[in-house]
Formats: structure tokens, sequence, C-alpha cells
């Protein structure tokens, strides 16, 4: 494989770990590695910590300003109350999360925050 493609590989991976349920499935790997400690030349270390890095980045609205964070929290939530609305008028249920009238967005906020912020940078 070319070096433009792994690169294009790499930046593929890098973005989808941003992705709630690719960042859960990381979160293994990334507890091992920070448990041995960085090994620079220890190349999935390497990638791990690029995707890291990338996740760390995407969430940073958490570690900014309260009225930062409750912006980016009325966007996100606009965003998932919009996908809830769409997936009622095809006759599906939504998750709890994207439902505008079963959601408790700060109750949501506060888990978000212990099970995934905190422990990311941890």
């Amino acid at each position: 494989m070319g070096e433009y493609s792994c690169i294009l590989d790499l930046m593929r991976d890098i973005i989808l770990a941003t992705d709630l349920a690719q960042h859960l499935l990381l979160l293994p790997r990334l507890e091992t590695m920070a448990r041995q400690g960085y090994q620079a030349n220890n190349s999935e270390h390497h990638h791990l910590l690029l995707c890291l890095l990338m996740t760390a980045a995407d969430l940073s609205d958490q570690t900014k300003s309260w009225r930062n964070v409750r912006h980016v929290a009325h966007l996100i939530y606009d965003e998932f109350f919009g996908q809830g609305d769409l997936e009622k008028e095809l006759g599906r249920q939504p998750s709890v999360h994207m439902d505008r009238e079963k959601a408790c967005v700060p109750d949501l906020q506060i888990s978000f925050i212990d099970y995934i912020a905190i422990p990311l940078y941890r």
C-alpha cells in the first residue's frame, strides 16, 4: 500500500475514533496502554494516541466555560431530537436520548461527563 493510502487510512481511523461507539470499542486498548505506559516505538500505541487526541479535541467543549458547554449541548440535543422526530415519523421508537419527550438533558449530560469525558481526560 502506498504512503498516500496509508495516510488516508490513518485519517479515516482517527476521525472515526470520535464516534462514541468506536471510542467505546477502543477504550479497553487505551486503558491498557495507559496502565502499561506509552511506548513511542509501538505503532499500535501511536495509532491509539492519535485516536485519543482527536477524540479529546472533539470533546474539548466539555473543558470550556459553562456558557460554551451549554451552547454546545443545545446544538447537540437539537440534532438528537431532530433525529428522534424523524424516527417517530417513520414509526420507530427513538432511543431515550433522542426523544424530546423522554430525555432529561441534565441527567444525560452528567452521565456523559461521568462516563465519557472524565475517563477520556484521565
